[in-house]
């Protein structure tokens, strides 16, 4: 069981596509073809015309607080509760978030025991009862980056290479406003509520054992914290298992750096992995 890349939804709370990834690799917990509970659809009524990706930006940013208090954000720490539910197991989250690019989360489940994931800035790492300490490689670590520094961003354009709006497309058996976000080889689909025009879901192809799968989030419900609107219900659909995300606190104060110092067992690895690294050959030298 790879559970590396266990983050949380902070389009919403912490990156989706990581809770993506973490879930489709626990989802090997559960038999497969077992039932799961249908996830509450958010209601979302088509107007016409669509507004222009511009337009929707700007009234998206304003949904969420306003872009003033969106960027005076740097510190999160959220706490509540996730769900696996053909796996019968629900644990304890809590996860603390310092912008741009430093995270701690930690999860308690049941019968398996503790499960951290972090990042200081530059080695993103995990640990778990069932496989240890682990490094992140590239890759996954400019995801969690990426997560970490989209949840609360005011413009979408400002972290991913190319944006684009397909207008009204229909998710979840109603209708949105689809966004096509693009950075590097990856692709994300985002949703919008044409009423409110905040987040109403995601579709990404994540990473799992079995290759590349699909994953479809569904925010389901949002509250005001601070004057900032955070998506407090969050279901996540991984490989026929659902999953969902309950946030019950949300702060903004400053979190202490040690909060984000790696863990010995996590140095001791990035030390072994720097050491490995070839070095850049010297200058050649110049005759007087």
């Amino acid at each position: 069981m790879n559970i590396t890349y266990l983050l949380l939804v902070l389009r919403t709370c912490c990156g989706i596509r990581i809770a993506a990834i973490a879930f489709a690799a626990l989802a090997s917990l559960s038999a497969h073809g077992q039932d799961t509970a249908p996830a509450t659809i958010p209601t979302v009524k088509a107007t016409a015309p669509a507004p222009t990706l511009d337009e929707l930006l700007k009234l998206n940013a304003i949904a969420m607080g306003g872009s003033d208090k969106l960027n005076a954000i740097k510190n999160i720490t959220m706490t509540g509760t996730m769900s696996m539910g053909g796996a019968g197991m629900t644990g304890a989250l809590t996860q603390q978030i310092q912008l741009p690019g430093k995270l701690l989360l930690n999860l308690d489940l049941p019968g398996i025991g503790k499960v951290s994931t972090g990042c200081d800035g530059t080695v993103g790492w995990s640990m778990n009862p069932m496989m240890g300490p682990t490094l992140m490689d590239d890759a996954d670590l400019d995801t969690l980056k990426l997560d970490t520094i989209q949840s609360f961003a005011p413009d979408l354009r400002s972290i991913y290479d190319t944006v684009t709006s397909n207008g009204l497309q229909p998710f979840e058996g109603a209708t949105a406003i689809e966004l096509v976000c693009v950075r590097g080889e990856s692709t994300s689909r985002k949703f919008f509520d044409p009423s409110t025009f905040l987040q109403v879901g995601q579709i990404d192809r994540v990473k799992s054992m079995m290759g590349e799968v699909e994953s479809v989030t569904v925010m389901n419900e949002y509250k005001p914290f601070e004057g900032i609107q955070v998506p407090v219900k969050t279901t996540i659909k991984v490989m026929g298992q659902s999953q969902v995300v309950s946030i019950t606190a949300v702060q903004f104060d400053p979190i202490l750096d040690s909060v984000f110092v790696l863990p010995p067992e996590i140095q001791t690895l990035a030390a072994q992995r720097s050491a490995k690294q070839p070095t850049a050959p010297a200058a050649p030298t110049t005759k007087p």
